[in-house]
């Protein structure tokens, strides 16, 4: 269950900060996000290896920022 006044200290290259709880989730959403589009884009090139039809170009292009 989530806790809404769950809070976390944080290391950042610079120094500690705190995170509230709202901020957790959206640190999570956008590492969630950014796993998904990794693996999708993954499996577009594998598909592409599978048909024959990869570039070197694919390798570069396409990727989540």
């Amino acid at each position: 269950m989530l806790d809404p006044v769950y809070s976390v200290r944080w290391k950042t290259v610079a120094c500690f900060v705190d995170l509230a709880a709202q901020q957790i989730i959206g640190v999570d959403s956008a590492v969630l996000a950014f796993v998904q589009a990794s693996f999708d884009r993954e499996a577009v090139l594998l598909g592409a290896v599978a048909d024959g039809s990869i570039t070197a170009e694919m390798l570069e292009e396409g990727w989540p920022a």
